[in-house]
C-alpha cells in the first residue's frame, strides 16, 4: 500500500520522537467541567455550557489540583507539566521519568497513567457528485447560506492563512458567531488579519514537540490541515490553477460555515497530549463540529478501546453537544484495520469520486495508449525517439530501481528521447519512485518518460495515485497496454517514436467503490482482537483523488501525500483523511437546518439514508486484491446522501448516558463497573441487558449463539404524522421477526420495536453475516438499518 495514504508527512520524524520520550498522561478521581453538574447545568438540548464563571473557576479550581499533586508527590525532583486537562477529562500531561511515572501511578487519587502514544494525521467535482447544487445547499438557502453561523474545528496541521478558500467575502462579509469565544494566535506567518470572520480560530497545541506557551502559529507547513478545512468549510467558487492547467472551482462542502483551527500535528506526527489539549480547547471554545482526521498505527493496549483516554476525551465532547468525526484509517484492506472505535464518534470510510484524469501516449503507428499520471503533454504536439532505459545504461547491473539516478545513464542517448522503464513490482510505481524517475529523466534532458509494466509481473493493473510531474510522463499499468506499445517498439527499434498527449477527465467510472487503503471492520474491543457489537465504519464518503487547498510552504520532499505540486495552492490527495472532512461538512448542513438536534441525532440521520447502491446500480463494490461485492464492514451504512440527511423522517437518539450504559453492558464484573465509573462518572445503575440495544442506527451482534431481542427506539423529526413500515431482509442462516412491523408516529413522537434474532437450525454461524431494516414510510421518508451479525 502506497504510505502516502495514511499521510506520512515525510519530515524527520526521528527528531521528534526524541523531543519528549518520556511524556505521561495521568487521569484522576473526580469530575471535569462537563460532568460536573454542581458548575454545568445541561440545558434541554443536553448541551454543556462551558463559558460561565462557575465553570472558569472549577476549572481553575482543578488546575491547581494538578499542580499541588505534582509538587507534592515529587517535591525537588525534575518534572514538566505540559498541559492541565480540565473541561473533558481531569488530568494533564507531564514529562518524567519512567521511575517517576511508576511513583505517580501510586499516588493517592490517580486512576491512570499512561505513556504517550503518537497519532497520525491519516474540491472541484465533490459538492457535484453529492448533488449539494440541486439537493441540499437549496434547502438553507442556497449556496450563500450553506453552513452559515456553523463551526468546524480542525485538529491537524494547521491551515494557510493567505489561502483563496479562506479569504474573507466583501460582498457578503462573515458576521461574528456569538457562541464560538476561540481566539487567533497571531506571529510569524500567520498575521492577525488571517482570522477574518471566515477563520475565526486559530491555536496551536505543541508542547510534545518542544513549543511553549506563544511559541509558535497555527500556520500550517504541511498542507494536510488547509487540505481538511478546505473539503470542510471552504469557500465556494475558488479556481482550481496547477501548472497553468484550470481544474475547476472548489467548494467545501459547508462554503458558509467558519472555521477554527487547533495545530497539534507536525510532520508526519501528531502527539496524544497534545491533541487532547486541542480537542478540550475546541470544545472549551464552541465549535459545534470536530474533524479528526487522524488515527492510531496500532490498537490501545487500554483494557478496552472505549477507555482510552482519546476516546474519552470524545465522549465528553459529545457530551458537550459537539459532533464528532473520525477518519477511519489507511490500512485497508485488512481485516478489523479500523482505527475509529467509538459509537460516539462518525467513523468515515474513503471512496472514490467517479472522475479519472486520462493520461495518453500516441506511438507512431498512430495507436494511442492509455495511462495515469497528471503531467504537461510533450511540447508542439511533435513525437519523440522513444528509447529503452536499459540502452542507455552505463554498466552492468541494470534493474528497474536503477531508472532513479540519472548519473548512470548515457545523457546523450537519453536526450531528447521518451525514456522508458520497466516496472514489476508496486514500489516501482509509488509516488516517490515515480518521482525520482520523472527528475532523473529531467536531469537527462529526456522530451518526456513511461513506466511501463513488465509482461510477467502479477500486478496487472494496478493503479498508482494521481499527482503532477515535472515533465511530460505517465505510468501504463496494464499488461495489454504495455504488451502492445513492446511490440510497436520492438517492430519498430530504432524508428519508434511517440509523443505524450494532453491530459483530459472523465467521469464514467462506477461510484463509489471503496478504495483499498480505506480500513476496514469488524471493530474490536481491544488488541486481543475481541469483537464488539458497534459498526465501523459508519458511512462511506468521497476521499480518492480530492483537490483542496494546500501550503506552497510545504516541502517538496513530502512526496508521500498521493500528490507532489511544488509551490501549488492546491494539490490532489486521496485517502480517509479526505473523506472525514466532507462528513464534517455534510454535518454542519445539517446543524444548520436542524440546531437543536443532538450528535446521535446527526450520525442517525446521514447513516439511515446513505445509499448502497453504485452508479450501475449494483450493491457498492470494495478493492481488495481484487473488486468484490461491499459489505457494511467497508462502507458502513452506505455512501452519504445529502439531502436525504437533512429530512430523515426518524432518528435513533443517544445521549451521554445511553453510551455509559454501553460501557456497562460489555463486562459484568464490579472491577469493570468500576472502572467505568473512573472513567464516565457515572455509575452503572442504568446498564443495558446487551452492548447491541444501544441505540444506534445499527445492528451488530456479534456473539449470536442463541435467540436475542435487539430494542431500538425511533423518534420523529417530521411536523407531520407518518406510518412505517418494516421490511427485513434477513442474514444468511439467521431468523429474523420485527415487532411491532407497523406503526404510526405523530410528529416528533417516539416508537420502540423489537428485532428477534435467532439461528437456523440452532448452526453457529462460520462469519459474519449481513442483512437489513428498511422502515418505509407512506409520507416518503424510509430508514435503512444493517444488522451484522456472528457467532463469535
Amino acid at each position: 500500500m502506497d504510505a502516502s495514504l495514511w499521510i506520512w508527512l515525510l519530515v524527520s520524524a526521528s527528531s521528534i520522537l526524541l523531543v519528549h520520550a518520556e511524556v505521561y498522561i495521568a487521569l484522576l478521581d473526580g469530575e471535569p467541567v462537563v460532568h460536573n453538574k454542581a458548575t454545568t447545568k445541561i440545558d434541554s438540548s443536553s448541551f454543556v455550557p462551558l463559558c460561565s464563571d462557575q465553570v472558569q473557576i472549577y476549572s481553575s479550581y482543578l488546575t491547581a489540583q494538578h499542580d499541588f499533586l505534582l509538587a507534592s508527590t515529587f517535591g525537588e525532583e525534575s518534572y514538566t507539566k505540559l498541559y492541565s486537562y480540565s473541561h473533558l477529562l481531569h488530568g494533564f500531561a507531564v514529562d518524567i521519568t519512567e521511575e517517576q511515572a511508576a511513583k505517580l501511578k501510586s499516588t493517592q487519587g490517580v486512576k491512570l497513567v499512561t505513556k504517550e502514544r503518537i497519532m497520525r494525521a491519516v474540491t472541484t467535482y465533490t459538492p457535484k457528485l453529492l448533488d449539494l447544487q440541486h439537493g441540499a445547499w437549496p434547502q438553507l438557502g442556497g449556496l450563500k447560506h450553506a453552513g452559515e453561523g456553523i463551526v468546524i474545528g480542525i485538529v491537524d496541521t494547521g491551515i494557510n492563512p493567505d489561502h483563496p478558500s479562506f479569504a474573507g467575502n466583501s460582498k457578503k462579509p462573515f458576521r461574528p458567531v456569538p457562541h464560538y469565544k476561540g481566539k487567533c494566535v497571531s506571529g510569524h506567518g500567520f498575521p492577525a488579519s488571517a482570522c477574518n470572520g471566515k477563520v475565526i480560530g486559530a491555536q496551536l497545541f505543541g508542547k510534545s514537540v518542544g513549543y511553549s506557551n506563544g511559541d509558535g502559529t497555527a500556520f500550517d507547513a504541511d498542507g494536510h490541515g488547509s487540505h481538511v478545512a478546505s473539503t470542510a468549510g471552504g469557500n465556494s467558487g475558488v479556481p482550481v490553477v496547477v501548472d497553468g492547467v484550470n481544474y475547476g472551482l472548489a467548494s467545501g462542502m459547508a462554503p458558509r460555515a467558519r472555521i477554527a483551527v487547533y495545530k497539534a500535528v507536525f510532520g508526519e506526527n501528531g502527539f496524544v497530549s497534545d491533541i487532547i489539549a486541542a480537542i478540550e480547547q475546541a470544545v472549551r471554545d464552541g465549535v459545534d463540529i470536530l474533524n479528526l482526521s487522524l488515527g492510531s498505527e496500532n490498537v490501545t493496549d487500554a483494557t478496552s478501546v472505549f477507555m482510552d483516554p482519546v476516546e474519552q476525551a470524545l465522549l465528553s465532547a459529545v457530551h458537550a453537544g459537539v459532533y464528532v468525526v473520525q477518519s477511519a484509517g489507511n490500512l485497508g484492506p485488512a481485516k478489523s484495520s479500523v482505527r475509529s472505535f467509538s459509537p460516539w464518534v462518525m467513523t468515515v470510510a474513503a471512496g472514490n469520486t467517479g472522475r479519472h484524469y486520462k493520461a495518453s501516449v500516441q506511438l507512431g503507428n498512430g495507436k494511442t495508449i492509455d495511462g495515469q499520471v497528471l503531467s504537461p503533454p510533450t511540447p508542439q504536439r511533435k513525437s519523440y525517439p522513444i528509447l529503452m532505459a536499459e540502452d542507455s545504461y552505463v554498466g552492468s547491473n541494470y534493474s528497474e530501481k536503477s531508472c532513479v539516478d540519472s548519473s548512470r545513464f548515457n545523457r546523450s542517448l537519453v536526450r531528447g528521447t521518451i525514456f522508458v522503464c520497466q516496472y514489476s513490482s508496486l514500489d516501482s510505481i509509488s509516488i516517490p519512485n515515480v518521482l525520482s524517475v520523472a527528475h532523473a529523466a529531467k536531469n537527462l534532458s529526456a522530451a518526456g518518460f513511461v513506466m511501463l509494466l513488465d509482461p510477467s509481473s502479477p500486478y496487472d493493473g494496478y493503479m498508482t495515485s494521481l499527482y503532477s510531474l515535472p515533465i511530460p510522463g505517465l505510468v501504463i499499468n496494464t499488461v495489454n497496454a504495455s504488451s502492445e506499445f513492446l511490440d510497436y517498439y520492438s517492430s519498430q527499434t530504432k524508428k519508434a517514436v511517440a509523443r505524450i498527449n494532453k491530459n483530459s477527465v472523465e467521469y464514467n467510472r462506477t461510484v463509489p467503490i471503496v478504495a483499498p487503503y480505506s480500513s476496514r471492520g469488524p471493530n474490536l474491543l481491544n488488541n486481543k482482537e475481541e469483537p464488539v457489537d458497534v459498526l465501523k465504519p459508519n458511512i462511506l464518503a468521497p476521499g480518492e483523488g480530492i483537490w483542496g487547498a494546500w501550503s506552497p510552504s510545504a516541502p517538496v520532499e513530502t512526496v508521500s501525500l498521493s500528490l507532489v505540486f511544488p509551490g501549488s495552492k492546491f494539490v490532489l490527495c486521496s485517502g480517509t483523511s479526505m473523506a472525514a472532512p466532507h462528513i464534517a461538512g455534510v454535518a454542519a448542513l445539517i446543524k444548520q437546518k436542524h440546531p437543536s438536534w443532538t450528535p446521535a441525532m446527526i450520525s442517525s440521520s446521514i447513516m439511515t439514508t446513505a445509499s448502497v447502491v453504485d452508479s450501475k446500480g449494483g450493491i457498492i463494490q470494495a478493492v481488495t486484491d481484487q473488486v468484490v461485492i461491499g459489505t457494511p464492514f467497508d462502507f458502513g451504512a452506505g455512501f452519504v446522501n445529502v439531502s436525504a440527511a437533512l429530512d430523515p423522517g426518524i432518528v435513533f437518539d443517544a445521549g451521554y448516558q445511553d453510551y455509559v450504559s454501553f460501557m456497562c453492558s460489555l463486562n459484568t464484573t464490579q472491577a469493570w463497573k468500576d472502572a467505568v465509573k473512573q472513567a464516565t462518572h457515572s455509575d452503572c445503575s442504568i446498564a443495558m441487558d446487551a452492548a447491541y440495544n444501544l441505540n444506534s442506527p445499527s445492528i451488530t451482534v456479534s456473539s449470536l449463539k442463541g435467540n436475542v431481542v435487539v430494542r431500538r427506539r425511533v423518534s420523529s423529526v417530521s411536523d407531520v404524522a407518518e406510518t412505517y413500515t418494516a421490511a427485513l431482509v434477513r442474514p444468511e442462516n439467521v431468523t429474523a421477526d420485527i415487532v411491532p412491523a407497523t406503526f404510526t408516529l405523530g410528529p416528533h413522537q417516539e416508537a420502540s420495536f423489537e428485532l428477534r434474532l435467532g439461528l437456523t437450525d440452532g448452526k453457529l454461524l462460520a462469519d459474519y453475516v449481513f442483512g437489513q431494516l428498511m422502515l418505509v414510510g407512506d409520507r416518503g421518508h424510509s430508514a435503512r438499518v444493517f444488522i451484522t451479525v456472528a457467532s463469535k
